[in-house]
């Protein structure tokens, strides 16, 4: 063979090699470009849900709102379907379908499990089996409050947490009932919540609650998915312990499309920043983790929330260097 019929045939080998490749890199940048765009849309989403969370649902709330007041976030409802109808619509108009109904159906297969974070209790919306008219449905519902509820054995009592330091005592022997200050308990009840490390074992208890009831439901997800042909399986990220920190609204997302490549799994969650207004936001970015301000114009998608910035330097921290 002539030298030049061998480079000839050496480039066609490295042209068929070289050009799926590039094709195939193409396609990952593009696929990275949207996991971006699905973050921020869904940040998007579930902020404006949180703060819908604390809209007013009745007449009572309305006229309060009339008159220049606050509503009590600790004794209100959370407007569960408002919240709901106001992450959709957001998502809808950020993913450019607001107009396509057969588009949008397809998107709310994507979205099973919501989560809504009250002051002293959570709901989760999830798909339930119904029967409506002798048929059998699959819809969204709401399912009914769970509290933060610790039991203490020893001292015999039901203790119902809050997102602060406010707790609701019942002796369940007297159905006697306090309430107060986690404080204002400690030489009363002996016991691991009554101490100094109240806030860390009330944050565990809350999100432990949380991730059992979401394992549950995963599972009761997949088992409809499964019955129905949908070919559907939900995993489920893990919360970390200091997410859930105020009023919160969270979405998980399954099975986004990225361009061929794969598919995208993900979860947004938005705060009302009511409880506590000085948090600061924590988040990782190629691998390294981040603190942001509550007025950081940077801050995107958040994992975590901190008290303050000493919180966040004692958990391994950063603060970002464009956070202003």
């Amino acid at each position: 063979m002539k030298l030049t019929n061998l480079f000839v045939v050496i480039l066609i080998v490295i042209g068929a090699v070289s050009i799926p490749i590039g094709v195939k890199q193409k396609r990952m940048i593009e696929a990275e470009e949207l996991k971006v765009r699905y973050n921020e849309i869904i940040d998007n989403a579930v902020k404006d849900s949180a703060k819908t969370l604390l809209d007013p649902i009745d007449n009572e709330s309305i006229e309060i709102l009339a008159e220049g007041k606050n509503i009590n976030f600790k004794t209100t409802n959370l407007n569960l379907d408002k919240a709901l109808w106001r992450f959709y619509q957001t998502m809808f108009l950020n993913l450019n379908i607001e107009n396509d109904y057969m588009q949008q159906q397809i998107f709310l297969d994507k979205v099973p499990i919501k989560l809504a974070v009250g002051y002293d209790g959570y709901y989760i919306n999830t798909w339930t089996e119904v029967i409506e008219n002798a048929e059998n449905k699959v819809k969204e519902i709401w399912q009914p409050k769970k509290e933060f509820l610790y039991y203490d054995d020893k001292n015999n009592i039901k203790v119902n947490l809050t997102l602060d330091d406010y707790v609701y005592i019942t002796d369940i022997n007297t159905n006697e009932k306090l309430q107060g200050k986690q404080k204002e308990f400690k030489d009363k009840y002996k016991n691991v919540l009554f101490s100094d490390k109240f806030d860390q074992v009330r944050r565990q208890i809350i999100v432990e609650s949380i991730r059992k009831d979401l394992e549950y439901y995963s599972s009761l997800n997949n088992q409809i998915s499964l019955k129905n042909g949908w070919g559907y399986t939900l995993k489920l990220p893990l919360i970390d312990e200091k997410a859930i920190n105020d009023i919160t609204f969270i979405a998980f997302l399954q099975g986004l499309p990225l361009n061929g490549i794969e598919l995208y799994n993900t979860y947004g969650f938005g705060v009302a920043r009511v409880v506590r207004k000085n948090n600061v936001y924590g988040n990782e970015e190629s691998g390294v983790k981040y603190y942001h301000s509550d007025k950081c114009n940077n801050r995107t998608n958040s994992d975590v929330i901190f008290d303050s910035p000493v919180d966040a330097c004692k958990n391994g921290y950063y603060p970002h260097p464009l956070c202003n």
